[in-house]
């Protein structure tokens, strides 16, 4: 089955980058190791390559990723989206202060301050 460019795009956008999304990156600071590799395997995908077939990449990632005003596919960078994400999960933490993950996480990592003005820490979790 060949799928068209369109084609590819959609399932770029709406299966690859929407599995690690609210599971991991809303949790967790993707590593960069994983952030290559799943950019890698959507660049694979993106130009057609299989795993026996080398083919060429018109285009890198990186520019790939830029908005699609700038005239180009608009794909996510997943670190930017990372980061977003983990942002969102601090304006929630900000804004419901009485919810159980806010205590939990105010109580373990920031007791004297805010979330804002917490530090990193000796022990840090990958939360």
């Amino acid at each position: 089955m060949v799928l068209l460019k369109a084609g590819k795009e959609v399932l770029i956008n709406a299966v690859a980058l929407s599995i690690p999304t609210y599971t991991i990156m809303s949790c967790f600071r993707l590593s960069k190791s994983f952030r290559q590799e799943m950019n890698q395997l959507m660049a694979r995908f993106w130009w057609g390559q299989t795993n026996e077939e080398r083919k060429i990449y018109w285009l890198c990632w990186e520019k790939l990723s830029k908005p699609k005003c700038w005239g180009v596919l608009g794909f996510r960078n997943l670190e930017d989206f990372n980061i977003a994400l983990l942002a969102k999960q601090v304006w929630r933490i900000l804004q419901k202060p009485e919810s159980l993950v806010a205590i939990i996480l105010k109580a373990k990592y920031f007791p004297t301050t805010n979330i804002l003005d917490a530090n990193m820490g000796s022990k840090p979790s990958y939360t």
